[in-house]
């Protein structure tokens, strides 16, 4: 349905793809994962004809939509975004403000040149499928992160595209909600029977679509199959291309599930688990963070609290991404603006106070991995 060979793409020089090749069957749903600046955004954008790459194949449905070789000067094929039935939703709001909910289902199929009648027909069976129909006369700002990302996937549907492409769909939306949508959206794509390719950083949506996933490192693929957490939590490839925090730390004392570690100077008691391959003092180990499940606190330290150096903030409409420094390792963090304007007052400068969820930080022998 989907097959993608020798894409390459830079820009100002340096290499974002390098010699991407993979295949998708029909009805089939894929997840691309990888660090920030891996590549994941300009693969689905090259995909979708939003970018041309410097040179590749790209196949929707038997047909070539792009090809060009690396010696050629111009592509042999470049069709345009709507002329390869593709529905793309980005990582960022994408629903017209001025529009209701239902005018901007419709407004894709106007654009198509749809008849009214088929437009009406059309927009009021996605409006059941997805559970819209009570929000139709809502406009965007009216309506919660949720189902704005219903709205839009539902947009991007209307015209029955062969490939539905979403860019970290559930990450603006907060966990209990992600949970539900993240299983209502699988049993959709499942009952439409659409071609599915979408990014994440997010653990749990890795482990919920295992069944194919793309792992993206430095613009290359390293990983491409099927995926259990313990495959990721033993692979350095796998907790790079996740993004994962991780830290080295020293075993001081185990003791009934739980292991004294020390942090440079700092001490922390953290929950040993069935991936560390023994619990022996003096060990060399990893404190390993899922990123999703990093968030600023206001109260005092514990455990599973650290403390950052805020290098940069950046404004993303409905979130801030912050640049932070955790004992000298970069990373960042995207959190609602809204919950950022609340914790200002507790922000002392440029040192913020992070909590790991417990569920979520592991303890990694390092020598014996």
């Amino acid at each position: 349905m989907l097959e993608v060979s020798g894409l390459n793409k830079s820009f100002n020089g340096r290499q974002v793809n390098k010699d991407i090749g993979f295949k998708l069957e029909k009805g089939e749903i894929a997840v691309i994962i990888g660090p920030n600046a891996s590549g994941k955004t300009t693969l689905l954008k090259s995909i979708s004809g939003l970018i041309e790459p410097d040179s590749g194949v790209v196949i929707i449905d038997g047909e070539t939509v792009y090809e060009k070789k690396p010696y050629m000067k111009k592509p042999r094929v470049n069709k345009p975004p709507y002329e390869r039935n593709i529905g793309y939703v980005p990582s960022e709001p994408s629903l017209f403000p001025n529009l209701t909910l239902r005018g901007n289902i419709e407004l894709p199929l106007r654009k198509r040149g749809w008849s009214r009648n088929d437009i009406e027909r059309r927009v009021d069976e996605l409006l059941e499928i997805f559970g819209l129909r009570e929000y139709r006369d809502m406009y965007p700002g009216q309506l919660s992160n949720g189902l704005r990302q219903k709205a839009s996937i539902a947009r991007a549907l209307s015209y029955n595209p062969s490939l539905l492409l979403l860019d970290e769909p559930l990450s603006p939306i907060d966990p209990v909600t992600r949970e539900r949508l993240r299983n209502e959206l699988f049993n959709l794509f499942n009952k439409l029977k659409v071609t599915v390719l979408l990014t994440t950083h997010l653990i749990e949506d890795i482990l919920f679509f295992k069944e194919r996933v793309i792992a993206l490192v430095d613009g290359r693929i390293v990983y491409d199959g099927e995926l259990s957490e313990y495959k990721i939590l033993s692979s350095p490839y796998m907790l790079r291309a996740l993004g994962f925090l991780v830290i080295p730390a020293r075993i001081k004392k185990c003791n009934d599930g739980e292991a004294l570690v020390a942090i440079d100077k700092v001490e922390k008691k953290i929950e040993y688990n069935t991936y560390a391959s023994s619990c022996i003092d003096g060990r060399n180990s990893l404190i390993v963070v899922n990123p999703g499940y990093i968030t600023l606190t206001p109260g005092k330290g514990d455990h599973y609290t650290l403390e950052a150096s805020l290098l940069e903030e950046i404004d993303n409409l409905t979130s801030v991404k912050l640049i932070i420094d955790i004992w000298g390792r970069i990373t960042t963090l995207t959190i609602p603006k809204n919950e950022w304007s609340k914790l200002n007052d507790f922000r002392g400068g440029k040192r913020i106070l992070l909590y790991m969820s417990r569920e979520h930080t592991y303890l990694i022998d390092q020598e014996g991995s």
